[in-house]
C-alpha cells in the first residue's frame, strides 16, 4: 500500500480551523484471484480524493467537525467509484456530568473480504456518557454501519455485495485512585446482508481491567 495525504490549513481563534486537503492511496491485493474465462491473479485499486474540512469550537460546551471530499477510484478488475464523501462530528457538553455525540462518515476503505478490493461504508453513530462523581461513569450508543463492497466482478447469489451492522452498547467504568479503572461492557449487534446465511445477531458481556500511565 502507498498512501500519502496534504493538506493545506487557514485558522483564527474566532473563526475556527479550515483545511484544504488531498490524498493518494494505490492498494494492491497479489492473492486476489480475478473471475473471467481465464481466472488472473492480483487485483489493485488506486484512489484520488479532495476536498475541504471545518472545524469550530462554539463555547465551551460544543465541538464540530465538517468534511467533504470528491472521491475517485479505479480499480483493475472492475467499475470504481467516483463521488462524494463526507463526515461529521458533533460534541455537545450539556453540563459537567453529562456529554453526547453525533457522528455521521461515508467513506471508501479497502475490503477485507476475500473477493472485494474496496467498500463504500456509510456510518451513522450516537452515544451519551454520564459521569457520577469523579470515579463512576455510564455510557450508552448505538451505530450503523452500511456497505457496499466492489473492486471484483461480483456474483449476487454467492458473494456479499451490500451488508448492514446494527450495534446498541453500553459501558459502566469504575475508577480507583488515579490510574486504576474496572469496566463492565454490554452490547448485541444485528448483522443483514444480501446472502441470509451469513446473518447473525450476537449479545456479548465483558468485563475489563485497566491502567492510565
Amino acid at each position: 500500500m502507498r498512501f500519502v495525504t496534504g493538506s493545506l490549513v487557514y485558522q483564527r481563534p474566532n473563526f475556527g480551523k479550515l483545511s484544504a486537503f488531498g490524498q493518494y492511496n494505490d492498494s494492491e491485493y497479489p492473492n486476489q484471484v480475478l473471475p473471467g474465462p481465464i481466472p488472473t491473479l492480483g487485483n489493485q485499486y488506486t484512489l484520488y480524493a479532495g476536498g475541504v474540512r471545518y472545524e469550530r469550537a462554539i463555547g465551551a460546551r460544543i465541538s464540530a467537525t465538517v468534511s467533504i471530499a470528491y472521491t475517485s477510484l479505479t480499480a483493475r478488475s472492475a467499475p470504481g467509484f467516483n463521488g462524494f464523501t463526507y463526515s461529521g462530528d458533533l460534541t455537545y457538553r450539556v453540563s459537567g456530568r453529562l456529554s453526547a455525540h453525533l457522528g455521521a462518515e461515508r467513506a471508501v476503505k479497502p475490503a477485507i473480504l476475500d473477493n472485494a478490493a474496496f467498500q463504500v461504508s456509510q456510518t451513522y453513530d450516537a452515544d451519551a456518557t454520564y459521569s457520577l462523581g469523579n470515579r463512576i461513569s455510564l455510557t450508552a450508543g448505538a451505530s450503523e454501519d452500511n456497505r457496499h463492497y466492489g473492486g471484483v466482478i461480483l456474483a449476487p447469489a454467492i458473494n456479499i455485495t451490500n451488508s448492514r451492522q446494527t450495534d446498541y452498547f453500553t459501558t459502566a467504568r469504575v475508577g480507583f485512585g488515579r490510574r486504576f479503572y474496572v469496566g463492565l461492557d454490554a452490547r448485541y449487534e444485528e448483522r443483514r446482508t444480501d446472502i441470509s446465511v451469513l446473518n447473525y445477531n450476537d449479545a456479548r458481556v465483558g468485563f475489563s481491567v485497566g491502567a492510565r500511565f
